[in-house]
C-alpha cells in the first residue's frame, strides 16, 4: 500500500467523504475515488486468495 493510499484510508476510517478527503490531500476528487477503488480491489483479491 503507498503512502498516499494509507492517507486516504485513514480519513475514509475517520468518516470524511471523497470530496472532504480530496480537499484535505490537496488532489481530485477522481484521483480519490481511484485510489478508493483500487484498495477495495486489492483487498477482494487478497480475500478471494484465502478462500480458494
Amino acid at each position: 500500500m503507498t503512502r498516499g493510499e494509507r492517507n486516504i484510508l485513514a480519513l475514509v476510517a475517520q468518516g470524511l467523504m471523497n470530496k472532504q478527503i480530496a480537499s484535505e490531500l490537496y488532489l481530485s476528487e477522481i484521483t480519490i475515488k481511484a485510489n478508493r477503488s483500487n484498495l477495495v480491489q486489492r483487498n477482494e483479491s487478497k480475500v478471494g486468495r484465502k478462500a480458494g
